[in-house]
């Protein structure tokens, strides 16, 4: 974080603000500390960048329309639904001019929509999710974090529209193949630790899900 934030300090004295490589230091910054869980004091850098390089770069760069993306998942998570809206449409714009509506950039674009209207109350949401999946499926390893997040929503969706047999399929895949990514690294180490980590929730909804299963009438 130091070396990321001196980097953006130099950009920002030397090129200026409306520079590129300034608009990318910002960018850069924002992925650390989203990393430690501050979304909140990425969110500025992210929205700086994203107009940047819509300045300088354009609406159908692809730079441009990961930088939506990012903004726009940035703002779901702290449940700033209806700018996440707005910054995800720019988003869908800018992903289909860029890099068109099989990529699998434009799927998740889809996903997080879904899931900014279901949170509005727009059951909709559903079939947006839905469109997503085959797209990012298609177009991601089995093993990919993306695809990875994309199957975990499906089953927690299909966990709270009571469906918990499809749910508990969703989580065992992502279970299964969180447990593969681990199984790359060559010692359990801190890397294959954190890995395991950041896939303690599925196990844990999956347990949960069968357990509502068993409680079914068959």
């Amino acid at each position: 974080m130091p070396f990321a934030r001196n980097a953006l300090a130099l950009r920002l004295e030397r090129l200026g603000e409306k520079h590129v490589d300034t608009a990318r230091a910002q960018l850069a910054v924002a992925g650390l500390l989203e990393a430690f869980d501050k979304h909140a004091e990425a969110e500025p850098l992210r929205r700086a960048g994203v107009w940047t390089l819509q300045g300088k770069l354009f609406m159908q760069h692809p730079e441009t329309a990961t930088a939506w993306l990012r903004y726009g998942e940035n703002l779901l998570t702290q449940d700033k639904i209806k700018e996440a809206v707005s910054a995800l449409r720019s988003a869908e714009f800018s992903v289909r001019d860029s890099v068109g509506i099989a990529h699998p950039q434009y799927g998740r674009v889809l996903l997080f929509t879904g899931i900014a209207e279901l949170r509005q109350g727009n059951v909709g949401g559903v079939a947006t999710i839905e469109r997503a999946l085959p797209i990012i499926r298609a177009g991601l390893a089995r093993t990919h974090i993306d695809r990875l997040h994309a199957e975990f929503s499906y089953g927690m969706l299909k966990l709270i529209m009571g469906d918990p047999a499809t749910a508990r399929t969703q989580f065992r895949v992502v279970g299964q193949a969180g447990l593969d990514r681990a199984a790359e690294w060559r010692d359990f180490g801190a890397a294959a630790q954190q890995e395991i980590r950041r896939f303690r929730e599925v196990y844990a909804y999956q347990v949960r899900a069968a357990w509502q299963l068993a409680g079914q009438k068959p």
